[in-house]
Order: structure tokens, then C-alpha cells, then sequence
């Protein structure tokens, strides 16, 4: 699973958050994220996977397009320009 939150684009783990709030209703711990990305220029606005999996596609507020390769664990050169609402 992904989260955006602002800049801050975080995975985490189903079964882990699963397991962990089934063991810890009582404790109120805070769950770690697997992987947290280098945060980005601009807020991210929409997250969306490749359907083989293998790329997050994160739009920011500027218009950008960022794609991260989850198997390399980069991004590659950010997709510039986009204006449409």
C-alpha cells in the first residue's frame, strides 16, 4: 500500500498494519512504513501503480509526473508540462 501526504510518499505493509493492530489495540503504537521516498518538489497529488507492477506514478501540484521504479528504487526524469485540471 502507498500513501502521499504532501511531499512525503510512504509504503507500507498490509499484513504487517494488520497484525500490528490486532496486537497492539491497547498500546497505540505508531506503524513504520517498509520505505519512505526521497521527498519531492511539490505536494503529490495522485498516486497510481503500473499495472505489472513495477512503477509508482506520483502527480504533484506543479504538474509534474514522477515515476519510480519499485525494482531499481529511483526515479527516473520527472514528465514536465501537464497544465490540464
Amino acid at each position: 500500500m502507498v500513501t502521499a501526504i504532501g511531499r512525503d510518499i510512504r509504503f507500507w505493509s498490509v499484513q504487517s498494519l494488520l497484525a500490528q493492530n490486532s496486537a497492539s489495540q491497547h498500546l497505540q503504537e505508531e506503524p513504520a512504513p517498509i520505505q519512505t521516498l526521497p521527498q519531492l518538489d511539490a505536494g503529490a497529488t495522485a498516486v497510481a501503480f503500473h499495472p505489472d507492477g513495477s512503477q509508482l506514478a506520483i502527480g504533484t501540484e506543479e504538474g509534474a509526473i514522477y515515476l519510480w521504479h519499485l525494482t531499481h528504487e529511483r526515479f527516473a526524469q520527472p514528465l514536465k508540462g501537464h497544465t490540464a485540471l
